[in-house]
């Protein structure tokens, strides 16, 4: 994969990025209570070989907790720690969705020269009709009353615009619009932007800025595999199959690996950054009404931003953190999402869409970074644990006051710069958790998470990043 990293400063060791590679102001706790004092440990180690073969650590013993009762804290955690041979720090900033970048995407997507404005308010009678047309049989069908609430929105929105409409279309001359229409391969496709503070997964509705760019068909007709040109309603999707247990046949005739290179041949033309591959799930067709008789026939790609091929969506900037259920203050919401990640659809007849979450830009990277023996940071978490409880704010069980945590790894966590909003570091940080894995070890939740510099040994603060 060509990298399109921008490599401001390299330092060796632990000097130049101790402070976390231009993070200013960043507010982390180098000390709880003493945790870190000057002079207390000694200088790290580069690499990562320097934790190969390391035992599970296993212990137990009694704390308080914040209320004045007693939990125990019970660890059989195996050591895990990523492939590559060193670890970094990275300084990023958000990408910004100004007239500048629209008109650069809308170019490198599109290879017409005719761009058309795609928001309702210049939509043609025809396609407001049929929208409009759209959201009320959805509307009838769903159960769910958020939906519903938007999709009332949305007909609002095209009973107004129906008013002012035209019957052609309006070519894109000012790009300060979020959303156009052009053609790939002689088929027309939108590319919208979108920018929100609400990040909805499952039954959660989590309150943080999320960024998105979404590039579909205007009809799904024409890029559907052929046996679905007669379903009604149709729509497409990404589908785990491990993780529901439906599906183990992908009807697509393209096989996982030719599907990956169709992914990464389209996000590096678009020039989206240092991406490394993440995973991949099934790409699944059906009535979006019914919701019945899904079929799988093509992929879903997943590319993370990331560096030495890893993806920081899979090494420690997962959304399956249950503690955002948890936040108490104002100030620890409305945050970035975590994941800066881009979804890829692929069938047989190649790419047929993408969707771009929350892109970032690399300003600087420190590579080489020192960082603390195992048997420092164990004894940073056991000291913190056992004096100051309160500060992790444990998920306790339904029963009992025991805590287990079973997997102590070696990651990349995000910290949010204190005076730049948007900007942040992804730096080297042990997670010791209770972590569940699906059968392909990919994490399906995190609880109760201690979350250290791996650098310093900093405590990290899960609310105050996130």
């Amino acid at each position: 994969m060509k990298r399109k990293l921008l490599i401001q400063c390299i330092s060796i060791g632990l000097a130049g990025c101790l402070s976390f590679a231009g993070c200013a102001d960043k507010n982390v706790n180098y000390d709880i209570d003493g945790a870190t004092e000057a002079g207390r440990f000694q200088r790290g180690k580069t690499g990562v070989k320097q934790f190969a073969g390391a035992e599970a650590w296993t212990d137990e013993w009694t704390v308080k907790t914040s209320k004045g009762n007693t939990a125990v804290i019970s660890i059989d955690a195996d050591i895990i720690v990523p492939t590559a041979e060193q670890m970094s720090v990275l300084e990023v900033k958000e990408t910004g969705y100004d007239k500048k970048y629209k008109k650069s995407m809308v170019k490198q997507v599109f290879d017409d020269e005719e761009v058309y404005y795609n928001d309702i308010s210049h939509m043609t009678r025809k396609e407001l009709a049929e929208l409009r047309a759209e959201c009320k049989l959805l509307y009838k069908a769903n159960s769910w009353d958020l939906a519903n609430l938007q999709l009332k929105e949305k007909m609002k929105e095209c009973d107004a615009a129906l008013k002012e409409a035209k019957d052609t279309y309006t070519l894109a001359e000012d790009f300060s619009m979020n959303e156009y229409w052009g053609k790939r391969a002689g088929i027309p496709y939108k590319l919208s932007f979108m920018e929100d503070q609400r990040f909805t997964e499952e039954s959660m509705v989590i309150s943080r800025r999320n960024k998105s760019m979404i590039i579909s068909p205007k009809d799904v007709y024409q890029v559907c595999p052929q046996k679905f040109r007669e379903t009604e309603n149709l729509t497409y999707e990404a589908w785990d199959w491990e993780l529901h247990g439906i599906m183990t046949e992908n009807l697509c005739k393209l096989s996982e690996e030719e599907a990956k290179k169709e992914a990464q041949s389209f996000v590096d033309d678009l020039e989206l950054g240092d991406l490394a591959y993440a995973y991949s799930e099934f790409l699944v067709w059906g009535d979006k009404v019914k919701e019945s008789e899904w079929t799988a026939e093509g992929y879903v790609l997943y590319f993370g931003f990331g560096i030495d091929d890893m993806a920081f969506m899979e090494y420690g900037t997962e959304e399956d953190y249950w503690n955002f259920n948890t936040k108490r203050k104002e100030t620890e919401a409305s945050q970035y999402s975590l994941n800066a990640r881009v979804a890829v659809h692929v069938t047989d007849a190649g790419v047929i869409g993408a969707k771009v979450f929350n892109p970032v830009e690399a300003i600087s990277v420190s590579k080489g970074v020192e960082l603390l023996a195992l048997e420092d940071i164990q004894g940073i978490i056991k000291e913190q644990l056992t004096n100051h409880m309160g500060f992790f704010r444990f998920t306790f069980p339904m029963s009992g006051n025991t805590i287990e945590l079973n997997e102590m790894e070696l990651i990349y966590f995000r910290m949010r710069d204190g005076k730049k909003l948007g900007c942040y570091s992804y730096v080297p940080a042990w997670r010791l958790a209770y972590v569940l894995r699906d059968g392909s070890r990919r994490v399906d939740s995190i609880q109760n998470q201690v979350l250290i510099n791996a650098i310093d040994g900093s405590m990290i603060d899960f609310f105050e990043e996130t």
